[in-house]
């Protein structure tokens, strides 16, 4: 059994940036297991040309150290292309690319150890042991870096069996067969995610769709609002006025944010109102027809012969429509692994969620002698810059200050104008 500083579980963003941040600190011992065996970053939604939603400099370590060698920037100049990525002048990163900076920090980090399956998490004897399907560690300090699971409505008819081609999650988009011809695809929620694949379906040169129906409960597709006083709730002055606030004032800010967070990138939402524009009053002969559903709250879904049939509530009435395809987009939420069976009745609640410290530790017994730490897992306590890749270095500087005990990363608590 190995003694290490730390453990990680997850190596996407958040596990990558305590890897980075966490190479520098000199005697600091740590590993992070990744269950995949090659990396891929958010692959079902890797859609050709998408963009990226914030800047290149929010990336695994700038914005807490500027000088780290992970940098997006760094990544440019070892991969030699830094001139021309400024020429370029990109308004925002190519989605393809940031995954590709994401792959390259990855094999560059000595700590990482992919194709690892963790089975279990146990505390015994003022450790923190970890199981995995090949060897087993022990440490004081494990972060919780598994990302978030998508959400599937629970509006299935009891006898439906899913086909897993024609009725799925957005994030296995581009796993799928492409090959719509003569078909009907709903996509149902009207979130960035339902918005890029939406766009993808309308632009289909080759096997498109006969119909395509965008199904949203909201009354319009709203703008994702990133103006810059909207914007500090992405500085790390609105996480610590987040985390102090009452729980009352959190419910709050979390409603009057909503759309810094859940809402639809503007050129995405030009992008797609030209295509429509040019779906009707251009290409006439086109075979593919857009149907916007605006406040339809979906209710049912069952199968009748080969279709789905998409039962829906309106304000005004009950409305029934068939489809091939069904594609969610309904967001995407913390789920706790399985492999916290045997401690995560330790830790304290607050009714749904777990009580999560300023450090972005679990509130549990055994906190005294180990902790365990929660990336993208604190919304309800940090606010909405959690599940976001913006603070997501700040965030593994904290975590690495609590778990050596002294501030090595300094300044994180930036001035904001607002909070």
């Amino acid at each position: 059994m190995k003694d290490l500083d730390f453990i990680c579980i997850g190596a996407g963003p958040s596990g990558l940036s305590l890897g980075a941040l966490s190479s520098t600190v000199p005697g600091l011992k740590g590993k992070i297991l990744e269950r995949k065996s090659n990396f891929e970053w958010h692959g079902g939604m890797l859609i050709p040309d998408a963009k990226m939603q914030i800047s290149y400099l929010k990336d695994l370590v700038t914005l807490v150290d500027a000088t780290n060698p992970f940098s997006f920037v760094n990544y440019l100049s070892v991969n030699n292309r830094l001139y021309q990525f400024i020429t370029a002048n990109f308004g925002s990163v190519n989605r393809e690319e940031y995954s590709d900076y994401l792959s390259w920090v990855l094999s560059s980090l000595d700590n990482v150890e992919q194709d690892t399956l963790v089975r279990e998490v146990d505390y015994k004897n003022g450790w923190l042991e970890i199981e995995t399907d090949k060897e087993k560690y022990r440490t004081n300090n494990l972060v919780l870096s598994t990302g978030l699971s998508p959400v599937i409505p629970e509006v299935f008819d009891d006898q439906l069996k899913v086909d897993k081609n024609s009725l799925f999650s957005s994030s296995e988009y581009m796993y799928k067969s492409h090959d719509f011809s003569g078909k009907t695809v709903s996509v149902i929620g009207s979130g960035q995610s339902g918005a890029e694949i939406f766009l993808d379906l309308i632009n289909q040169k080759t096997n498109a769709p006969e119909k395509i129906n965008w199904i949203t409960e909201s009354d319009n597709i709203f703008q994702l609002d990133d103006s810059p006083f909207v914007n500090e709730i992405f500085n790390p002055g609105f996480a610590e006025y987040f985390y102090n606030s009452s729980e009352e004032e959190k419910k709050q800010l979390l409603s009057t944010y909503n759309f810094a967070n859940n809402g639809v990138s503007e050129q995405t939402l030009v992008e797609i109102y030209q295509s429509l524009y040019k779906e009707r009053y251009i290409k006439k002969e086109a075979k593919t027809r857009s149907n916007l559903l605006i406040g339809h709250t979906l209710k049912k879904v069952y199968k009748d012969n080969k279709q789905y049939v998409l039962e829906m509530r309106t304000k005004e009435e009950t409305k029934k429509i068939t489809s091939d395809v069904v594609i969610f987009c309904t967001g995407y939420k913390y789920k706790t692994p399985s492999y916290l069976e045997k401690i995560k009745c330790l830790f304290n609640r607050d009714k749904d969620n777990f009580l999560i410290n300023s450090d972005y530790s679990v509130n549990w017994k055994h906190q005294d002698e180990c902790s365990v730490y929660i990336q993208n897992g604190a919304i309800h306590t940090h606010g909405l810059s959690d599940p976001n890749l913006s603070l997501s270095s700040r965030r593994s500087a904290i975590i690495i200050n609590s778990i050596i005990g002294y501030d090595f990363y300094k300044d994180l608590n930036a001035h904001s104008f607002i909070f």
